[in-house]
Order: C-alpha cells, then sequence, then structure tokens
C-alpha cells in the first residue's frame, strides 16, 4: 500500500523518503541513460541532495539519508528560494511537455495551453507520508497522494560548464 509506511528489518520507509523512491531510481537509471548521449553525461555532476521534512517546527528526522544522483528531483526549500531563481509562484509554474502528456500527465484543467503539478523530493511536516508538491499556479503546496496522472517531475542536474 503505498499510503502507509513499510518496515525493512529496522528501517521504517515511508512513501516520501526520497532515498527508497521508486522515481529516484528511475531518474538515475532510465531517465538519465535515455535522456542524454555520452557527451552530455560528462558534463553531469554528482549532486548531493538534503532529504528532510519541510516546514519549522519538525526537528530533522535522522533516518532520513542524504543522497547523491546524477538526476533528482528539487526539494521544498530549492523551489521555494530565490537563489535558484523561484521569485514567486509565476516562476515555478511548468506545462508538460510533448514527451510527458505522451506518458500520461494530465494538465490542469485538462488542456494543452494549461500548466501541470510536480513533485519536489521533500516530506511535508503535517503528513510525511506524502512529498510536497508545486500545484499548477506554482504555489508550492503540501503533499498529495504520491501517484496519480496530474502530477509530473521535473528533474534537475547540476552541470560542469567550459570542460
Amino acid at each position: 500500500n503505498i499510503s502507509s509506511s513499510i518496515t525493512e528489518g529496522d528501517t521504517v520507509i515511508r512513501p516520501s523518503d526520497y532515498e527508497y523512491s521508486i522515481i529516484r531510481e528511475w531518474l538515475n537509471n532510465y531517465f538519465y541513460g535515455n535522456a542524454f548521449n555520452d557527451e552530455q553525461k560528462g558534463h553531469i555532476q554528482d549532486s548531493y541532495n538534503k532529504n528532510e521534512y519541510t516546514h519549522i517546527g519538525l526537528e530533522p528526522d535522522p533516518a532520513l539519508k542524504d543522497t547523491i544522483d546524477k538526476v533528482f528531483l528539487l526539494s521544498y526549500k530549492e523551489v521555494t528560494s530565490t537563489l535558484y531563481g523561484f521569485f514567486n509562484s509565476d516562476s515555478r509554474i511548468a506545462k508538460a511537455s510533448d514527451f510527458a502528456r505522451a506518458h500520461g500527465l494530465v494538465n490542469v484543467p485538462n488542456d494543452i495551453s494549461s500548466s501541470s503539478n510536480w513533485w519536489t523530493r521533500t516530506g511535508f511536516e503535517y503528513t510525511p507520508l506524502f512529498p510536497a508538491m508545486v500545484k499548477y499556479d506554482g504555489t508550492a503546496d503540501k503533499p498529495y497522494y504520491p501517484q496519480g496522472e496530474n502530477i509530473g517531475v521535473r528533474p534537475a542536474v547540476k552541470i560542469i560548464i567550459g570542460e
């Protein structure tokens, strides 16, 4: 059941635990392997990603492990930071690509000129089972059930320029 935690040995794994997520595996294996050629892969750096829950008042969970990835989802803190170019809701609005629509992503409202919801890698403080998302209107928001055809991904990479 994707809406509940599972236990493997002494480890409790929640659906929002990015380290164990299916999307992380897909991004770093299938997507990375197919979206980039060898020359492009040579410019993609490993990225150290801090994984934590969002919102004030929640102590870091020692069970949440940081990750090192070639391709990753942005965190809630990153999508709400002016350091990354997110100055307001308008700067977070994203339209689904032709590729995403061909693979089932539905825009909200459901027309080709509309925007799409998209995931972050960050669990939400009040419901840590689910990851936070960015809504179609650019609002960084509470999580929703972590599956569905109206929530896309915006893969991120760190690149080396000039080599």
